[in-house]
């Protein structure tokens, strides 16, 4: 498609030109190239991640929850508070549930929460229901011990990048 469609004055009226000892314009003309162009974008979706192949778009989703959470595994879930509310305010109450970050959290903790009671013998009716309810029970087949070794072994090499940082009087970086 033509610039000049997109952009309220004429490209020859609105093209771009820098003093200098070359001269630059910018024109935005890519009808010539568009081929190549869309070519090289299908390439690079390819080798990284296209969403037109990845996303099933006919799933409807409920924008409220589009995660699908189950509201158990919200903390104040089956409290007087939580039943007060209304079906918006739980809603607010589940987004930042939600979020990549949270997700990353939740996932980082229960890794190592559940193998541990697992393991130190806890593991009863009750307590394998409420983690089956919260949608962590897969956690129960981890390695703890291997979880732990990769944690210290994370832990001395920051340390170690810290004690360097300081020696040289420069700000550790934090990850």
């Amino acid at each position: 498609m033509s610039s000049m469609f997109r952009y309220a004055l004429p490209v020859e009226q609105t093209q771009w030109a820098f003093e200098g000892q070359n001269e630059t314009v910018f024109s935005w003309e890519y009808d010539d190239v568009r081929a190549e162009l869309l070519k090289l974008y299908d390439k690079g979706k390819k080798q990284q991640w296209d969403a037109t192949e990845r996303i099933d778009w006919s799933t409807d989703l409920d924008p409220e929850n589009p995660m699908e959470m189950d509201e158990r595994s919200v903390q104040i879930y089956g409290t007087d508070v939580w039943d007060r509310l209304t079906a918006k305010e739980k809603a607010k109450v589940r987004h930042p549930m939600n979020s990549d970050q949270m997700q990353q959290f939740r996932r980082r903790i229960f890794t190592r929460i559940v193998p541990t009671v697992k393991d130190i013998g806890l593991w009863g009716p009750r307590v394998q229901k409420a983690y089956t309810d919260m949608g962590v029970m897969e956690f129960a087949q981890v390695d703890a011990a291997a979880i732990l070794e990769n944690d210290n072994r994370v832990a001395q090499e920051f340390d170690a990048r810290r004690v360097v940082a300081e020696r040289l009087g420069q700000t550790p970086a934090t990850s």
